[in-house]
């Protein structure tokens, strides 16, 4: 019969430190993820901010975008086409 291991065991078995490494990385990756929200929130709200000081219309940011679109498709040997990268960003 199997007697359980101590709990301070765990960190010496293999399967014991992959369990504990995998429980780190996805608390490092959600902590991550709350801050890529939290910038892109910040970055979102200066963009309106900006564009509403500028008094810059949708038509001239949507005119932006396809301009910097096309510019990297040109410099990526002109991989994907129109609809394509547009359904991407």
């Amino acid at each position: 019969m199997q007697r359980s291991a101590p709990a301070g065991d765990i960190h010496d078995s293999p399967t014991g430190r992959v369990i504990l490494a995998a429980g780190r990385q996805a608390q490092r990756a959600r902590r991550a993820e709350a801050v890529r929200q939290k910038q892109r929130a910040a970055l979102l709200a200066l963009l309106a901010q900006t564009m509403a000081e500028l008094n810059i219309s949708m038509a001239e940011l949507g005119a932006a975008r396809r301009a910097l679109a096309d510019s990297l498709r040109a410099k990526a040997g002109g991989l994907g086409t129109g609809a394509d990268a547009d359904a991407s960003e």
